[in-house]
């Protein structure tokens, strides 16, 4: 346990640790601007590998497309494929920074938690 030999993690009448729960919200009560580190986050996907993936992408639905013989039926169903996988990429960028955006997580529930650990 990383808390044993701390004096943190000991009573002062040389009781049993305290339970690891316990340790966790003492440890988050004392780290000043937590919940401001929290609430300012930023999108964590880099812009290089979004980069790569498009082009992954590309070249995936142009070899597809090489061979692909010529109708309707086919070019309806790359249009609509790149249409979802497109969705599905924005999705993933849109939720990688959850507080801000067109789809937004509440907040509510953190500052219940914030509010319960000010004490």
């Amino acid at each position: 346990m990383v808390f044993a030999n701390s004096t943190l993690a000991k009573n002062h009448d040389d009781h049993p640790l305290w339970p690891a729960g316990h340790l966790r919200l003492v440890q988050l009560h004392h780290f000043p601007g937590h919940d401001r580190i929290v609430e300012q986050s930023e999108g964590a996907i880099p812009g290089p590998l979004i980069g790569m993936l498009a082009a992954w992408l590309t070249l995936i639905f142009a070899s597809f497309g090489y061979r692909a013989p010529r109708n309707s039926m086919v070019k309806g169903m790359f249009i609509l494929s790149s249409l979802l996988i497109a969705a599905s990429v924005y999705l993933v960028l849109d939720m990688d920074i959850p507080f801000h955006g067109p789809i937004q997580i509440s907040d509510e529930p953190l500052r219940r938690a914030l509010a319960v650990m000010q004490l």
